[in-house]
């Protein structure tokens, strides 16, 4: 949870959050929570993680931070990658893998795939052909990098204060991994082995904005609001042998997956009396909205 309000996952088949991608110097407090409460969610299993971003600076601040990294397995080695779209390193397809206007739906296709109609072969020419692969000798660095500010004025000569702090933080890494892939018939016959290199490149974007209107110093209200994005890029290369057909096995296959956007608002207005026991009224409205898009797969195994 973030300001009081659940989290939107950042993975589309279970349910996760990258925390990393909340800027450290935003965060006030974090509590953890092992035991239910009325004022909690109830579909926890082991805690609840409670995030709190900071409402007001202290003073007028902005810090920037800068860095970068080496995957040993990464950088090392030979990195497959393709011609992507030119937001890519934002997290963000601009368009270049959607499919073309006209393409029918899978039913269609499914439909068509074992039948004799040449109908097929002229929706397949509607997809782009530029998904040549692409070799280098070593992977990009990671990157990291972190921007945040704050910014506090008083309104005339009055107790009134206006505020505003916000940051945004970005992160690119890069996976290599390496399978092997074997099958053997009832006899120990082998059948076919496969060995897969995959090139897995993560992007996370992370911003945050909180506004903050004081009317004196026990009444105030506050809008914080939260923007995450989370994409991976995957390209895998296979080759082995097809033992049971008599052939050589090359393939490959791309696969981009964009978990976003995981939008968080949150307005909250609080009313606290002067009076010796002090009493108080407070008031809050969260909207969250999340999705994750798998767009479409290709690749020839």
């Amino acid at each position: 949870m973030i300001n009081g309000s659940p989290l939107p996952s950042t993975e589309p088949d279970r349910k996760v959050f990258s925390f990393d991608l909340i800027p450290s110097f935003l965060v006030d407090n974090i509590i953890i929570v092992k035991t239910a409460e009325p004022d909690l969610p109830g579909d926890f299993a082991g805690g609840v993680v409670t995030i709190n971003t900071r409402d007001v600076p202290e003073q007028n601040f902005l810090n920037f931070t800068i860095g970068t990294g080496i995957n040993t397995q990464a950088n090392f080695n030979t990195w497959y990658s393709y011609q992507g779209g030119k937001t890519d390193w934002l997290g963000m397809d601009d368009g270049t893998r959607a499919l073309p206007s006209g393409f029918p739906g899978t039913e269609t296709i499914t439909s068509l795939a074992n039948s004799a109609n040449t109908e097929i072969l002229d929706y397949t020419r509607l997809l782009p052909n530029d998904w040549a692969v692409q070799s280098q000798k070593s992977a990009p660095l990671g990157f990291n990098g972190q921007l945040v500010g704050g910014l506090k004025k008083r309104i005339g000569n009055s107790a009134s204060s206006f505020a505003l702090i916000g940051g945004a933080t970005y992160n690119t890494s890069n996976k290599l991994s390496k399978f092997e892939r074997y099958d053997f018939a009832s006899d120990g016959t082998p059948q076919y082995e496969y060995f897969d290199q995959q090139s897995k490149n993560n992007v996370a974007l992370g911003t945050l904005l909180n506004l903050a209107y004081s009317l004196n110093d026990n009444n105030r209200f506050t809008f914080k609001n939260s923007y995450t994005i989370n994409t991976d890029d995957i390209m895998t290369v296979r080759t082995g042998d097809e033992f049971s057909n008599a052939r050589d096995i090359e393939g490959y296959s791309y696969n981009y997956i964009e978990k976003y956007p995981a939008h968080q608002s949150t307005g909250r207005l609080s009313f606290h009396s002067r009076c010796k026991n002090q009493t108080g009224l407070e008031c809050r409205l969260f909207q969250n909205n999340s999705r994750s898009t798998r767009l479409p797969k290709v690749g020839l195994f």
